[in-house]
């Protein structure tokens, strides 16, 4: 074991219709559709993908998505 003790006190499932509204998630899954029909294998902050989405990043971390579906 890598890390001794370090263990969840609980195993179990969580299940949730309240993690993103409905309307996020036909957002997102929108995105994904788009950005899988641009038929690029490697994903990275300069593909155009990003361009597509106009996806701003700060320190490597996704900061803006302006998106029109």
């Amino acid at each position: 074991m890598k890390y001794p003790g370090c263990v969840p006190k609980t195993c179990g499932r969580y299940v949730s219709d309240k993690i993103v509204t409905t309307h996020e998630a036909e957002t997102l899954l929108q995105l994904a559709h788009k950005g899988m029909n641009l038929k690029h294998t490697i994903m990275s902050m300069s593909t155009k993908f990003n361009q597509e989405f106009n996806l701003t990043f700060k320190n490597n971390i996704l900061a803006f998505i302006q998106i029109e579906l």
